[in-house]
């Protein structure tokens, strides 16, 4: 008598869209939006600050395509916890999800919500005096870039919580929105 399997599968919810989306986000991250000055201030001359780019954009296209690859070899959901366990075997795998839940997702989720406050705070400076402090008898005072990061936190995780659904949806538009300031500003570049 032939053995049934026990094992759990994850659903595949996300649309080819939401899907593509998703990578593109993750590539135009918030980190290129805040840490090119860094890297001018650190390179100096132009070249170098190219070839950085490209550099890494050659790194972020191979680590693409080897995703790419996995993923038609092995189309089961679940992304990396998949290739982790297939590759080293379960207790890797498990270990590899539960450092994604604890540590890769909550830091890309708490980066995301300092560079909202950073260019917020940007934003907003011509309008209002840009070091507000707020006083919170539980916690003393705190200033409103500290508060936008602990709402855009709670959030984004308040989202991801209701579903895959809802979350790509978000994930979808703040993709868009980043797609359209990209085409800004090379406009803008090829322009001046």
């Amino acid at each position: 008598m032939a053995q049934e399997s026990h094992e759990p599968t994850l659903d595949k919810r996300l649309s080819l869209t939401s899907a593509t989306l998703l990578v593109v986000g993750t590539i135009i991250g918030a980190g290129v939006f805040s840490t090119p000055g860094f890297v001018a201030a650190t390179l100096g001359a132009p070249w170098l600050i190219i070839l950085a780019w490209v550099l890494g954009g050659a790194i972020s296209l191979a680590g693409a395509l080897s995703y790419a690859e996995l993923g038609a070899a092995w189309p089961d959901a679940g992304g990396h916890y998949v290739y982790m366990r297939r590759a080293y075997g379960p207790f890797w795998g498990f270990l590899d999800g539960w450092t994604a839940m604890l540590i890769n997702f909550p830091g890309s989720i708490a980066a995301m919500s300092i560079a909202l406050a950073a260019y917020l705070g940007e934003l907003i400076a011509p309008l209002a005096a840009t070091r507000v402090i707020l006083s919170i008898p539980a916690v003393g005072n705190v200033s409103v870039g500290q508060v936008v990061v602990v709402i855009t936190i709670g959030l984004l995780s308040g989202i991801n919580h209701l579903g895959i659904r809802e979350g790509a949806w978000v994930q979808n538009v703040v993709t868009g929105l980043k797609v359209v300031v990209f085409a800004v500003f090379i406009i803008a570049g090829l322009i001046a």
